[in-house]
């Protein structure tokens, strides 16, 4: 398509004309300037004829002062002032010669030059005049004087009212120039402003007009209407715009059919997939996204996909690819829904980039984990259970051992005991050796009795069966610190009631088995151990001045496996083990099991 005349060359025209009157309203307001300078610098010069003139004719004024006087009083300073007074005079008019330029009538000043020799040649003789001379001589003299001065005084008005004729004159002239051109440039400015109010009203509705015809047509290709033309014929860039809308139409309409192929297959999907621009924001999902999220596609669109992750640190840094640069992330995270639902998914992002390698957005898909989570603690509470059963199927086990051992080999090795005892009391008269055989013999079986009771109590304590866990971790620790050079503190808050038996038995293996790592390993001289119930967990905590150990370092690099078996008692019960320790600075266990019943 060929413009005839582009939007550019008509606002430039347009340029030229608002220039053109521009031009013609500074080029007038200069020529008005022009006239109104000249006419104020001529002004000036005849206000300044005016002013010296004006003095002149005041010092001729006073000439004729000291004469009067003298003739009252016949005082003869008046000689000097009166002389005086005719040279300021003379003065004067050498200036207004100097002032007053050629366009007036300058031989006056001549003329009043000869007068002055005159006035000054009359008053010399005056006062030269004896003392005795009549009075009337010297009023003749005086009148010639001030008949004299009068004429110059006229001469001097004369003078005066031709200058102020010219001042008058270009004060007309400055009042008709200022009067032309203020209506010229007014015109000028009104012609101006209708030009452009009316050109560019044109201009603006022309170009609205194009703009609100390509703007429908977006709405309504926006509302699914590919169908829709540009109806601009205009030979303009808008008429350029239009044909190459109308072009990108059929282009997309051509296209349509895989689109809708593309969002089908996107629909069908069962993971969530998010398509995102640069800056995070959402800009398409599938129906499986719009699921997870609760929301329509409509409302989702341009909110920021980081505000539906759980706002944890670790998931937060794990799926904030969005911000990671060009990299794919791949994680487990949790969405939350609209609905404020938390829906565990494996988290996959992809980079969008163009053939620069410029990130042009990311692709986000989410597997839905629910039921894989569910399964899994499923299976988690199983083991648990199995756990739980296993250990006190073992407590039991321990306790048929313990009782066999009590009832069984104890009661045999007493009776035993019993025996040699009255054996020894039979034979007290034959030799002495055969009196230490039986001593040494009765002596094993009493240390064999002994350490059958304590292989039945370390199997089952009988204070934890009888009296509970409190009682059974007192024993434990006042036997272990008689028989060891330790210094063994317990305390417990809140455990007046007792708990399920399987917590007690769990909670007493793992202080006897973390008391047992204190006195192999530590090389402590005291020891705490603390038990605490709460609401739903019951806290054991085990305390010593040790060596210590590094925490971080490998399970295999450790002596013995006291704290795994810990750690795993724990874990089958679900719950916390918390370790902190460091080489030199002890060590502390903190056991959290959670409570399953209790009982009183």
């Amino acid at each position: 398509m060929q413009m005839k005349l582009s939007i550019g060359k008509k606002l430039f025209f347009s340029g030229l004309i608002v220039l053109f009157f521009i031009i013609l309203i500074a080029t007038a307001g200069d020529f008005f300037i022009r006239i109104l300078k000249r006419t104020s610098r001529l002004m000036v010069i005849e206000f300044v004829e005016v002013e010296e003139l004006q003095n002149l004719l005041h010092e001729v004024t006073q000439i004729a002062s000291p004469l009067k006087t003298f003739l009252i009083n016949g005082d003869g300073e008046n000689a000097d002032i009166f002389r005086s007074q005719v040279a300021k005079a003379k003065e004067k008019i050498t200036v207004c010669k100097m002032v007053i330029t050629e366009r007036h009538n300058k031989k006056i000043l001549d003329h009043l030059q000869t007068s002055f020799t005159e006035v000054d040649s009359l008053g010399e003789l005056l006062f030269s005049l004896p003392p005795g001379t009549d009075v009337g001589k010297k009023g003749s003299l005086l009148n010639q004087i001030e008949i004299v001065i009068d004429d110059d005084i006229n001469q001097i008005q004369l003078l005066l009212d031709e200058i102020k004729k010219e001042v008058s004159k270009y004060v007309k002239i400055n009042k008709t120039a200022t009067l032309h051109s203020a209506i010229t440039i007014v015109s000028l400015g009104i012609i101006l402003a209708f030009t452009v109010i009316l050109g560019g009203y044109i201009f603006i509705k022309k170009l609205t007009s194009s703009v609100i015809r390509l703007l429908a047509t977006i709405q309504k290709v926006g509302k699914g209407n590919i169908k829709a033309k540009v109806d601009i014929e205009s030979h303009d860039e808008f008429g350029l715009i239009a044909g190459a809308f109308n072009t990108m139409l059929d282009r997309i309409d051509e296209i349509t059919v895989s689109r809708n192929h593309y969002t089908n297959v996107l629909n069908s999907m069962f993971n969530g997939v998010i398509v995102s621009d640069p800056q995070g924001r959402i800009t398409s999902l599938n129906r499986a996204a719009c699921q997870m999220l609760g929301d329509s596609e409509e409302n989702l669109t341009g909110t920021l996909m980081m505000d539906f992750i759980d706002t944890s640190l670790e998931e937060k840094r794990s799926a904030s690819g969005v911000h990671a640069g060009p990299k794919d992330v791949q994680s487990e995270v949790t969405l939350v829904s609209r609905h404020g639902i938390n829906i565990p998914v494996l988290y996959t992002q992809s980079v969008i980039a163009d053939i620069g390698g410029n990130i042009t957005g990311y692709v986000s898909v989410f597997h839905n984990l629910t039921e894989q989570k569910n399964i899994e603690r499923q299976i988690g509470q199983i083991r648990r259970e199995r756990a739980i059963a296993i250990h006190d199927a073992q407590e039991k086990e321990r306790l048929r051992i313990a009782t066999d051992l009590h009832d069984g080999i104890v009661q045999m090795l007493t009776s035993v005991s019993y025996s040699i005892q009255n054996l020894e009391s039979e034979i007290l008269s034959e030799a002495d050796n055969v009196k230490t055989e039986i001593a040494r013999a009765n002596e094993q079986v009493n240390t064999a009795i002994v350490e059958c009771r304590r292989i039945s109590h370390n199997l089952i304590p009988l204070a934890l069966h009888d009296f509970g866990l409190v009682p059974a971790i007192s024993h434990l620790i006042a036997r272990v610190s008689q028989e060891n050079a330790i210094r063994l503190h317990f305390d417990s808050f809140n455990m007046e009631k007792r708990t399920d038996a399987r917590i007690e038995k769990v909670l007493y293996r793992i202080c006897q088995e973390s008391i047992t790592n204190i006195l192999k390993h530590s090389k402590a001289t005291e020891a705490y151990v603390q038990l605490i119930r709460h609401d739903e967990t019951i806290v054991l905590i085990v305390e010593d001045n040790g060596i210590g150990f590094n925490v971080n370092s490998p399970a295999k690099d450790r002596n013995g496996i006291g704290l795994e078996t810990i750690r795993t008692r724990v874990d089958d019960f679900g719950g916390n083990l918390t370790i902190q320790s460091s080489e030199q600075n002890g060590t502390e266990l903190i056991i959290e099991i959670p409570c399953i019943n209790s009982r009183s």
